[in-house]
């Protein structure tokens, strides 16, 4: 209880020195109604998110260099998948590297088989030898089975091939396989936070970083940049890969924070969300009080 209290008083601090500056003032308000409600809740009170239920210690895990566990993802893909009803997660692959290697599994096939039915989009984060997060998506109105890599390496990308065409040859032999290169990561942690961005991206499109409307954005800390949007498409002279805009400048650990953040206001605070009773006597903000940290 004592390290999660002390992951939550860490995640707090992080979202009031860091993050509140990356977002619009207008959402500061929110941001700060969150924190107090994530430092007053026991770590294992529990957060009903319309469709879904988790932990507030589960929120912690946005606070970097934390990697995103199987538990935060699938809370993620399942809050987007409440946003867009023709949306689906038939579950989370793991797989391995080398010879070990085989395809994809045959239950999670089975399910996507039978929601290609009833969705436009599956949703299927991969979990590379339980130290890399990947991610396969499946477009089903243009019969495509696309894959993603944030650390585009050939190792990862070809796990991610074998188990796409594996996929794609289950659905239907229309599908065609497509390879996602961007954005790249630059870190060592943050490939899990890639993979729930291009997700999002995919589900809902005012969270595409591509669009001609969007103006440059730089969130700088010290002399480094850490965020950037580049400017709209006309301003920057036809460049061959300008599919993707949103680029990671640094391995600073608080190089997710502008979209992560907002998503993580969305997860911790709603107007619907209930806090069950506390479990235990422990909170962020009676830990702070009892080790006189406040």
């Amino acid at each position: 209880m004592k390290d999660q209290c002390e992951q939550g008083v860490k995640f707090c601090t992080w979202l009031l020195q860091n993050v509140i500056s990356t977002i619009p003032s207008v959402q500061h308000p929110v941001l700060e109604n969150m924190v107090n409600q994530v430092a007053k809740s026991n770590p294992q009170s529990t957060i009903v998110i319309e469709v879904t239920e988790c932990h507030y210690a589960m929120l912690y895990r946005l606070n970097p260099p934390s990697w995103a566990n199987d538990a935060l993802i699938h809370a993620f893909c399942t809050r987007l998948c409440a946003t867009n009803p023709t949306a689906r997660v038939p579950g989370i692959e793991s797989t391995v590297t080398g010879r070990n290697a085989k395809g994809m599994n045959e239950s999670l096939k089975k399910k996507a088989q039978e929601l290609v039915g009833e969705a436009d989009l599956l949703m299927i984060p991969v979990n590379v030898g339980n130290s890399h997060w990947c991610g396969i998506a499946v477009d089903v109105k243009r019969a495509r089975v696309l894959y993603y890599d944030s650390m585009n390496q050939r190792t990862y990308k070809t796990v991610l091939d074998r188990l796409s065409w594996d996929l794609a040859k289950t659905l239907s032999d229309d599908y065609e396989v497509v390879s996602i290169n961007a954005p790249t990561q630059t870190d060592g942690h943050n490939c899990g936070f890639f993979v729930m961005l291009r997700l999002w991206r995919m589900v809902d499109n005012s969270s595409a970083l591509d669009r001609a409307s969007l103006k440059r954005l730089e969130v700088s800390e010290g002399s480094q940049v850490v965020w950037r949007v580049a400017p709209p498409l006309s301003q920057r002279c036809k460049r061959k890969h300008s599919s993707d805009v949103h680029k990671i400048q640094s391995s600073d650990d608080s190089s997710r924070a502008v979209k992560m953040a907002q998503r993580s206001i969305q997860i911790g605070v709603r107007g619907s969300a209930q806090v069950t009773e506390l479990m235990g006597a422990g909170t962020p903000s009676q830990w702070l009080a009892a080790t006189g940290w406040e």
